[in-house]
């Protein structure tokens, strides 16, 4: 979740309204409620905010010890009797009537678990008209929330923390001096006792059993209109177009000039008359060249990606387009998939209730549920490109397509490539990247975890990978293995996999990971880049990904995967695409023709006896042979007590066996392969002059006391040096740099080292990372072998010049100066960031992973741009790039 801070004092001191459910968020044993607003007051405070706090707190108070109302009364919190089960819906109703008669500026704070839902979709459209700013506090781990903007989240319990017992001079002790409501009656009072005499009074008691309160919330937004005319602020703004051609396409016949016409005249019909940008996404290499010609001709630019990406690629150009054009502005979505998916819009939804940007719609079918975000306009993508109100679509002939010159650009987003003529674009289109896409591919398959499915013709398997491989375009031949306890397969799917050459492995089931990845690690071994790993299993994660993931960093293969589950985050493994496994099987047709019936034409394998064959006959007889037998009994005899030994010893082979394996299940142990490298290598050819950037932690890694900060980048570069790398080399010092001495500042930076102030609170881990070199850090300081550091006198200290850049990552400022960079840091603006930023690092430990993984997934995307051969894997954009998950 963000967080985000106005500068505008009107909304720091603005009126303060929080809503607080007791059912959720209990005031604990033995705490004085007086301290509650002051926790409150308090931690609004420490974010620079200083209005006036409004609280009410619902709950069923007929539950709520006297002594707390009491507490809660005395500084000013109002009290409102609710059923428990209609608590949610009240707040929610209650707070669409505060908003009505509090215009903004104003904030919100909502104390609850239950913001989900209609709750929080209703907010989040209410947010967009009218915006407030917007805070939670919650008794547990709040949950990812991303429609709702908050600029802040608390836990209860640190909230309460913040409180101290106001003084209240009153004669005999606590006076009642808030309201005490009753909801379900209408009733209201100052007195607790009257309070307390209604709760528990015949008419009360009637009136809940007549009329029970309605627990289904009312969202109000649900009758708003669709079209409206413009704003005088947006009248004349400009308007950025995302257009969807997949759900969108050009109809057959229809001449595609005439789409920016009446995308233009939709608009001006609406009182819209600012510059109007369109860019649309599709595979472009499926779109017909006259089509091409014509759009680029009136001006619309081309964003060529593929069907399973192209939505990530819209809210990525949607979020650049953002940056460069701030409110009051437009944005249209032409497509069919952000209108329905409440999950596509989010990104959008979120940008909307921070800014004052217009939303509009266009899509080929009206969504089945209203979209989360709130339009300004929606149209029917055929009713958009009519010519008359009566919707006659345009149809041209061959003459008519003859077009002018393209004005518009071709840019391709998994390459980064941007190109000024549709030649130049054709092109780029029909490079081969490299040899990946006709590279072999290699499946492994647990059969334990994606089973096949009952009465599923087990020939459909191979053609179904198959399939699936082309329409992501990878055509090169298709190995599969197939791993499993073969004892419980029908003979009729061995015989079936065999037929289309699957082979088939006999293993144990506890012991079927661990020998995929010795397999996996062998096949690697002897199969270099180019080519395709597909694992099929629901196990992957632990020591599987992370030594699969150091295998990754040194050798790159294209990787997919595909589980009978939802697939889990794994921030390790980059894969091309995901796919369920029921979903997967049903992209093959009919099964393959086989004369004669089937026959076996791959082998089976038995890894406990290292036996292959490639008969199911032999292979089944070997399964159930005494030699089988002795093998399992050889493997785990030693670990046999004489007691167990001698329970067996009249037992069949295939008995003992059984039993044996559940007694003494063969070691499912994963070897980790990478962690018997070493950790210094001389630098390749490639590497050797290559750009060095040096990301350096100040605080885990401070300059000794006493030691010459200007020798700390000719250390580093000597380093490099020792080991073959000669390249130039940048250097950014991260640290809260209020702490740095300013001579440590001015040595550094008189050596070029830039810097970033941060915080010291870790936002994220470092992920599994395959070095090239590692050094202590005193020892990369060291002037010799002995690592004696060197030591510095005051008069050294005299510096150069400042040659070096001064960042601030909280407020996104550079200084070319120290000076300029202390002015900075001492500034009101700074101190009010450093200490929102400092709550919420201390409020959102579910935060920092969410941190952690758009950080690492920027990093993935940048670093396979440069040096993977299927750009289509990572897709850029505000979140984490997507997976490819087929569901």
């Amino acid at each position: 979740m963000q967080l985000g801070m106005s500068g505008n004092d009107a909304a720091e001191t603005a009126k303060i309204e929080v809503w607080w459910d007791m059912n959720d968020c209990t005031i604990p044993e033995g705490y004085d409620a007086r301290r509650v607003r002051s926790g409150i007051e308090r931690a609004f405070e420490k974010l620079g905010y200083s209005g006036r706090v409004s609280i009410t707190a619902y709950g069923d108070q007929k539950k709520t010890p006297c002594h707390v109302l009491r507490g809660l009364s005395s500084t000013g919190v109002a009290v409102a009797h609710t059923n428990s089960d209609s608590t949610r819906s009240v707040m929610h109703r209650d707070m669409v009537e505060w908003r009505a008669q509090n215009p903004p500026p104003g904030i919100i704070l909502i104390i609850s678990d239950q913001v989900e839902g209609e709750f929080s979709w209703d907010l989040a459209r209410l947010q967009q008209r009218t915006r407030y700013k917007l805070f939670q506090a919650n008794s547990m781990k709040s949950r990812d929330d991303f429609i709702l903007l908050y600029k802040a989240n608390w836990r209860w319990e640190q909230l309460l923390e913040k409180g101290d017992p106001p003084l209240v001079a009153v004669v005999g002790g606590l006076s009642s001096a808030a309201m005490f409501y009753c909801k379900s009656c209408n009733f209201d009072c100052q007195s607790l006792n009257k309070f307390r005499k209604h709760l528990s009074s015949y008419k009360h008691g009637m009136e809940e059993a007549i009329n029970p309160p309605d627990t289904r919330l009312s969202c109000v937004t649900k009758t708003w209109a669709r079209n409206y005319q413009a704003t005088p602020e947006h009248a004349t703004a400009e308007i950025h177009v995302l257009w969807d051609m997949i759900d969108c396409p050009i109809p057959e016949g229809y001449d595609a000039r005439r789409v920016r016409p009446s995308i233009e005249r939709a608009f001006k019909e609406i009182g819209y008359s600012g510059p109007v940008s369109i860019t649309a996404f599709a595979d472009q290499k499926q779109t017909p060249v006259h089509h091409l010609l014509a759009l680029s001709s009136t001006g619309v630019d081309f964003s060529h990606t593929l069907p399973w990406v192209h939505y990530s690629r819209m809210i990525t150009d949607f979020e650049k387009w953002t940056k460069d054009n701030p409110a009051p502005a437009s944005i249209m979505i032409i497509s069919d998939e952000v209108a329905s998916s409440k999950d596509r819009s989010t990104l959008i939804c979120r940008k909307l209730q921070k800014s004052n940007y217009n939303c509009f719609l266009a899509y080929s079918v009206r969504p089945f549920e209203m979209p989360v975000l709130v339009t300004s306009a929606e149209w029917l993508w055929d009713n958009l490109l009519a010519e008359t109100k009566r919707h006659i679509l345009h149809k041209c002939s061959e003459s008519e397509r003859v077009v002018a010159a393209s004005t518009g650009m071709f840019c391709c987003t998994l390459c980064l490539c941007d190109c000024k003529s549709l030649d130049d674009f054709n092109k780029h289109l029909s490079k081969r990247m490299s040899g990946t896409e006709t590279a072999k591919i290699e499946v492994w398959w647990d059969m334990n975890d994606c089973p096949i499915p009952e009465g599923y013709d087990a020939r459909r398997v191979r053609p179904s990978m198959e399939r699936a491989f082309e329409k992501i375009g990878y055509t090169g031949p298709v190995s599969i293995t197939a791993y499993g306890d073969q004892t419980k397969t029908p003979d009729h799917h061995l015989l079936a996999l065999s037929s289309t050459g699957v082979a088939v492995v006999h293993t144990i089931a506890e012991s079927t990971r661990s020998v995929m990845y010795r397999d996996m690690v062998e096949w690697r071994g002897q199969n270099p880049p180019p080519a395709t790993m597909m694992i099929i299993s629901d196990q992957v994660e632990g020591d599987f990904s992370w030594d699969l993931a150091r295998l990754q960093q040194r050798n790159r293969y294209d990787l997919f995967q595909a589980n009978s589950t939802k697939s889990r985050d794994d921030l390790l493994l980059v894969y091309y695409a995901n796919w369920r496994w029921e979903q997967l099987l049903e992209e093959g047709g009919a099964p393959p023709p086989v004369a004669n019936g089937l026959s076996s034409a791959a082998m089976f394998y038995c890894k406990s006896c290292n036996f292959d064959c490639q008969s199911l006959n032999k292979f089944r007889k070997h399964l159930s042979s005494y030699k089988h037998g002795m093998e399992v009994r050889k493997q785990s005899i030693l670990s046999l007590s004489l007691s167990q030994i001698l329970l067996f010893h009249n037992l069949s082979n295939k008995l003992f066996c059984q039993a044996q394996e559940a007694i003494n299940p063969p070691d499912t142990r994963l070897s980790c392969v990478t962690k018997t490298w070493a950790r210094n290598y001389q630098a390749t050819p490639e590497h050797a002059t290559a750009e060095i950037h040096v990301l350096w932690d100040m605080i885990d890694c401070p300059i000794p006391e006493g030691y010459d900060a200007r020798r700390v980048r000719p250390s580093i570069e000597r380093a490099f040096k020792e080991i073959g790398y000669s390249g130039p080399v940048s250097i950014t010092a991260f640290a809260d740099q209020k702490q740095t001495p300013v001579h440590h500042l001015l040595a550094l930076s008189s050596t070029g080292v830039d810097f970033s102030h941060t915080l010291p609170f870790r936002p994220f881990e470092m992920p599994v990372l395959v070095t090239s070199a590692e050094w202590l850090w005193d020892n990369l300081l060291a002037e010799t072998k002995r690592h004696i550091l060197h030591k510095c006198s005051e008069s050294e200290r005299v510096v150069a010049s400042s040659t070096g850049m001064f960042c601030c990552t909280l407020c996104l400022c550079d200084c070319k100066s120290l000076d300029d960079f202390n002015k900075h840091l001492s500034s009101k603006e700074h101190t009010k960031e450093e200490k929102r930023m400092t709550s919420h690092s201390q409020s959102f430990p579910h935060r920092q992973r969410q941190y952690k993984i758009s950080n690492y997934y920027d990093e993935a995307s940048r670093i396979s741009s440069q040096d993977q051969t299927y750009e289509e894997s990572s897709p850029e954009g505000f979140f984490s790039p997507e997976i490819i998950t087929f569901y």
